[in-house]
């Protein structure tokens, strides 16, 4: 997948962005869950 979306800067920059967000779902997850 990374390397597929390295050929294209728009694609990496959205997998980029997703995978930050994912980060910080599952912080706020852990946040919560306390």
């Amino acid at each position: 997948m990374v390397c597929h979306a390295m050929k294209n800067p728009t694609e990496a920059g959205f997998y980029n962005s997703l995978e930050i967000l994912t980060k910080v779902l599952l912080a706020i997850d852990k946040i919560l869950s306390h």
